[in-house]
């Protein structure tokens, strides 16, 4: 029986019809994954520990919607350095964002705010020891290599899964008082402490960037330790850097991912009321001790501060401003009232 040439076109116009939906369809779909690999992770009633991060202190609301507007006003939240898929990829944030399997927990240490602190509750809360005491710095940190995970040693694809599905936590602090506190845990004169970062740096801040008469001049022989650098001449090389800065001073939005969807966000001038919340977003029935560091240089204190930025010229700290203000706008802070000038 024949065709007639109408049934034929019908057919046609009706499969060429259906094929368009299908890939209309399809192309739908793969653009939903495509963008689900950009969104932020599940939300927060779908992951673990939900009895605590329902109930987080009206703190955290501000803290996290400061942030958001921060990175929105900042036009972060539009690059794709700030996407999941970009973020599994940074070099800085592999290497800072620690995991622990154990409670399906993630958290960004920034060094200078609380993170040699919170690599030994780690350790603590992993069962790697039972206490932290007696332990100096650089056995803590051999420790640490041991005991603990950072996102960075996991494949692309957990990566991606541990950044959606895990809870997680990030500590910052006031960028001037951190500012001050790296360098004097690291380039200032300490007994037999972080005698690196002063063979490092120490030398070539001391001749590029100090006011030395001739007679003030050592002997260039002389090892770059033996050289004491003022925190004027530090802030002069501070603010000459085009470069990545050592991860001690660098700004906390490079360190971290600033505009990842963090459950919590401590502050080290709360930091003992910041840390036990924190422990029980590990585990609400832990009862870690609150940890500190023995060497503390008391940077945020405002005789500390003054005493250190009163030293500074007026024109080094419009630059520390505008250098620092990515940080402040994030994080929701302002210049500390024991340094603030009327001149700004």
């Amino acid at each position: 029986m024949g065709v007639s040439r109408e049934y034929l076109i019908f057919s046609v116009a009706t499969i060429a019809s259906a094929t368009f939906v299908i890939l209309t369809i399809y192309s739908g779909m793969e653009k939903h994954e495509k963008d689900r690999v950009l969104q932020p992770r599940i939300t927060m009633s779908q992951r673990s520990n939900d009895h605590f991060l329902q109930n987080c202190p009206a703190t955290q609301a501000l803290r996290r919607h400061t942030q958001r507007h921060g990175c929105s006003s900042l036009g972060f939240s539009d690059k794709e350095t700030y996407k999941l898929n970009k973020i599994i990829t940074n070099p800085s944030y592999l290497r800072n964002i620690y995991v622990s399997e154990r409670y399906r927990t993630i958290i960004c240490l920034i060094p200078k705010a609380t993170s040699m602190n919170w690599v030994r509750t780690l350790m603590i809360l992993e069962g790697a020891i039972n206490s932290t005491n007696g332990l100096a710095p650089q056995e803590i940190v051999h420790a640490a290599k041991k005991h603990l995970r950072v996102l960075g040693q996991y494949k692309p694809d957990k990566r991606l899964g541990i950044l959606r599905n895990y809870s997680s936590a990030i500590f910052v602090r006031n960028p001037y008082s951190r500012l001050l506190s790296a360098f004097r845990d690291r380039l200032e004169k300490y007994p037999n402490r972080n005698l690196s970062h002063r063979k490092w740096f120490n030398k070539n801040i001391y001749l590029k960037f100090g006011n030395h008469s001739p007679a003030e001049m050592p002997d260039r022989s002389m090892p770059s330790e033996k050289y004491n650098v003022t925190f004027k001449e530090f802030v002069d090389f501070y603010l000459s850097v085009k470069k990545t800065q050592d991860v001690h001073w660098r700004e906390q939005y490079k360190v971290c991912p600033p505009c990842f969807d963090y459950d919590y966000i401590g502050n080290v001038e709360t930091y003992a009321d910041d840390f036990k919340q924190t422990v029980q977003i590990f585990d609400a029935t832990s009862k870690v001790p609150l940890v500190k560091a023995p060497h503390a240089t008391n940077s945020s204190e405002d005789g500390v501060l003054r005493r250190y930025y009163e030293t500074l010229s007026d024109l080094q700290m419009k630059k520390l401003e505008k250098l620092l203000s990515s940080d402040m706008k994030l994080f929701g802070y302002s210049i500390p009232r024991a340094i603030q000038r009327n001149s700004f």
